[in-house]
Protein backbone atom coordinates (compact mmCIF):
# COMPACT_ATOMS: atom_id res chain seq x y z
CA UNK A 1 0.00 0.00 0.00
CA UNK A 2 0.93 3.57 -0.21
CA UNK A 3 0.53 5.41 2.70
CA UNK A 4 0.29 9.99 2.91
CA UNK A 5 0.21 12.13 5.70
CA UNK A 6 -3.39 11.40 5.97
CA UNK A 7 -2.33 8.08 7.26
CA UNK A 8 -0.10 9.00 10.19
CA UNK A 9 -0.15 6.51 12.66
CA UNK A 10 -0.85 2.65 12.99
CA UNK A 11 -1.62 1.03 10.22
CA UNK A 12 -2.84 -2.77 9.43
CA UNK A 13 -1.30 -4.15 6.61
CA UNK A 14 -2.59 -7.61 4.92
CA UNK A 15 0.32 -9.48 2.96
CA UNK A 16 -0.90 -12.56 0.93
CA UNK A 17 2.03 -14.70 -0.95
CA UNK A 18 0.91 -16.87 -4.01
CA UNK A 19 2.69 -19.32 -5.37
CA UNK A 20 3.46 -20.91 -8.56
CA UNK A 21 0.65 -23.96 -7.65
CA UNK A 22 -1.95 -21.31 -6.44
CA UNK A 23 -1.43 -21.78 -3.02
CA UNK A 24 -1.82 -18.68 -0.99
CA UNK A 25 -1.22 -17.19 2.58
CA UNK A 26 -1.15 -14.50 4.43
CA UNK A 27 -1.14 -12.48 7.72
CA UNK A 28 -1.97 -9.00 9.07
CA UNK A 29 0.41 -7.04 10.77
CA UNK A 30 0.48 -3.12 11.61
CA UNK A 31 2.98 -0.70 10.54
CA UNK A 32 3.44 3.02 12.01
CA UNK A 33 3.43 6.09 9.67
CA UNK A 34 5.11 8.85 10.48
CA UNK A 35 6.30 11.91 9.29
CA UNK A 36 9.99 12.49 9.54
CA UNK A 37 10.73 14.72 6.86
CA UNK A 38 11.30 18.27 8.39
CA UNK A 39 9.57 21.68 6.60
CA UNK A 40 11.97 24.00 5.01
CA UNK A 41 11.71 27.27 6.43
CA UNK A 42 11.88 30.59 3.68
CA UNK A 43 12.10 33.68 4.86
CA UNK A 44 11.20 36.51 2.92
CA UNK A 45 13.90 39.74 4.29
CA UNK A 46 11.80 42.52 5.22
CA UNK A 47 14.01 45.41 3.90
CA UNK A 48 12.36 48.47 6.36
CA UNK A 49 10.21 48.82 8.64
CA UNK A 50 8.95 52.14 9.67
CA UNK A 51 8.21 53.32 12.99
CA UNK A 52 6.87 56.34 14.45
CA UNK A 53 7.83 57.97 17.71
CA UNK A 54 5.76 57.17 20.84
CA UNK A 55 5.56 53.49 22.38
CA UNK A 56 1.80 53.35 20.50
CA UNK A 57 3.41 53.28 17.64
CA UNK A 58 5.35 50.30 17.97
CA UNK A 59 5.06 47.90 14.59
CA UNK A 60 4.11 44.44 15.39
CA UNK A 61 6.38 41.90 12.88
CA UNK A 62 4.26 38.30 12.71
CA UNK A 63 5.77 35.32 11.07
CA UNK A 64 3.59 35.21 8.75
CA UNK A 65 5.42 38.14 7.35
CA UNK A 66 8.26 36.75 7.64
CA UNK A 67 7.21 33.57 5.69
CA UNK A 68 4.81 35.37 3.68
CA UNK A 69 3.94 31.91 2.18
CA UNK A 70 7.34 30.82 1.13
CA UNK A 71 8.06 27.65 3.74
CA UNK A 72 6.66 24.57 2.49
CA UNK A 73 6.24 21.10 4.20
CA UNK A 74 5.64 17.47 2.91
CA UNK A 75 2.17 17.31 5.34
CA UNK A 76 1.29 20.59 6.43
CA UNK A 77 2.90 23.38 8.94
CA UNK A 78 1.36 23.98 12.27
CA UNK A 79 3.47 26.36 13.77
CA UNK A 80 5.57 29.47 12.77
CA UNK A 81 7.67 31.43 15.58
CA UNK A 82 9.69 34.32 15.70
CA UNK A 83 12.63 34.16 18.17
CA UNK A 84 10.81 31.70 20.07
CA UNK A 85 7.43 33.84 20.14
CA UNK A 86 4.34 32.83 18.30
CA UNK A 87 2.81 36.30 17.81
CA UNK A 88 5.57 38.04 16.14
CA UNK A 89 8.61 41.08 17.31
CA UNK A 90 7.87 44.76 18.15
CA UNK A 91 9.70 47.03 16.92
CA UNK A 92 10.16 50.21 18.56
CA UNK A 93 11.62 53.81 18.33
CA UNK A 94 15.13 52.06 20.07
CA UNK A 95 15.26 50.04 16.60
CA UNK A 96 15.61 52.96 14.43
CA UNK A 97 18.40 53.04 12.00
CA UNK A 98 19.50 49.32 13.27
CA UNK A 99 19.66 45.90 11.38
CA UNK A 100 18.01 43.31 13.24
CA UNK A 101 17.96 39.35 12.49
CA UNK A 102 15.08 37.76 13.27
CA UNK A 103 14.63 34.01 13.27
CA UNK A 104 11.56 32.43 11.88
CA UNK A 105 11.19 28.43 13.27
CA UNK A 106 8.36 26.38 11.06
CA UNK A 107 7.23 23.03 12.81
CA UNK A 108 4.72 20.44 11.36
CA UNK A 109 2.79 18.44 13.60
CA UNK A 110 5.50 15.70 14.19
CA UNK A 111 7.25 18.43 15.72
CA UNK A 112 10.09 18.04 12.93
CA UNK A 113 11.25 21.90 12.49
CA UNK A 114 13.44 24.36 10.38
CA UNK A 115 14.68 27.71 10.74
CA UNK A 116 15.71 30.56 8.45
CA UNK A 117 17.09 34.40 9.46
CA UNK A 118 15.44 37.28 8.22
CA UNK A 119 17.08 40.73 8.06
Amino acid sequence: PTFSCNNIGNQAVTVVALDRSGNTAGCTTVVNVQDVIPPRANCDFISTVFVSSGAANDVLVTPLEVDNGNSVDNCLITRYTLGGDSLGKIFGCQDAGKTHEIELRVEDAAQNFDTCTAR
